[in-house]
């Protein structure tokens, strides 16, 4: 009769335990918005203005680059002209003179 009220309260006492604690919730999904694309990869332009002073853009069949040299007048320091030179390699820009 002891055994039998021992099972008996071991019985009760497993179905009064607290059920296991449920897991916690996923947290919500992030809403960032995408980051834009990149403009420009670091040297790399579109236009003589995506460069700094004394630099332009040039390309040769693959990405532009800003490189040394001038494409207009307006691009050379104090007044100076922007004369086209003959060259064997690309890019080619003009270079101020004067």
């Amino acid at each position: 009769m002891l055994r039998s009220l021992l099972t008996l309260a071991t019985l009760l006492a497993l179905g009064c335990a607290a059920p296991a604690p449920a897991p916690p919730p996923a947290p919500p999904p992030e809403t960032t918005t995408p980051a834009p694309p990149p403009r420009a990869t670091l040297g790399q332009c579109t236009t003589d203005t995506d460069c700094p002073g004394g630099k332009v853009c040039e390309g040769c069949g693959g990405p532009k680059e800003c490189v040394p040299g001038c494409h207009q007048a307006s691009q050379c320091p104090g007044g100076g002209k922007c004369h086209q030179v003959q060259c064997i390699r690309c890019p080619c820009p003009g270079q101020c003179e004067g």
